[in-house]
């Protein structure tokens, strides 16, 4: 779930290149991306560069994501930096793992390594392109995450926020 833009903030080329390396085409688990912007032909282009757009799904903007997320077999993020990155949240809220670069801000603060998601360290290429084949080779691992991943979003979610924002409030008063 990505915007396209300029910039080259979400990285849709190295999510490409990664899932062309990795083993998911050959294993016929499609990658599915929703976003659009004034990169998305360059994607499309760089997907059949790559020998992959039979497997590759490009959904354009999708305003409702929740059941793309829920049915995901696991979320992967690209990104350059974020700020919080939400995609992992609602990821995890979903019951689906999630491995991301250990990009500046954010995903280290989501994800708990091995527990819930994959942290991969930033940028590197072909450390992402093992962790997307160990979330589909290693079973037992992914069980894990899986089972993890719901209740370790549950300190982003609203009453659990706002619990807290009581509490320093009344910690000041």
């Amino acid at each position: 779930i990505a915007r396209m833009d300029q910039e080259n903030v979400k990285q849709i080329d190295v999510l490409l290149e990664c899932y062309a390396k990795s083993i998911l085409p050959e294993q016929n688990i499609h990658l599915m991306i929703l976003g659009d912007g004034v990169r998305l032909q360059e994607m499309k282009t760089l997907a059949k560069q790559l020998n992959i757009s039979a497997f590759v799904d490009f959904k354009g903007f999708t305003p409702n994501t929740e059941n793309y997320l829920k049915n995901a077999l696991f979320t992967v993020l690209t990104s350059k930096y974020e700020g919080l990155p939400t995609v992992l949240v609602e990821s995890l809220l979903m019951k689906t793992p999630v491995i991301s670069f250990d990009c500046e801000t954010g995903p280290n603060e989501i994800i708990i390594n091995r527990f819930n998601g994959l942290l991969i360290e930033n940028q590197n290429k072909e450390k992402m392109v093992e962790g997307m084949n160990e979330l589909v080779t290693k079973k037992e691992l992914y069980q894990k995450l899986k089972q993890n991943s719901y209740k370790s979003a549950n300190k982003f979610q609203i009453e659990a926020i706002k619990e807290h924002w009581i509490k320093v409030i009344n910690d000041t008063l």
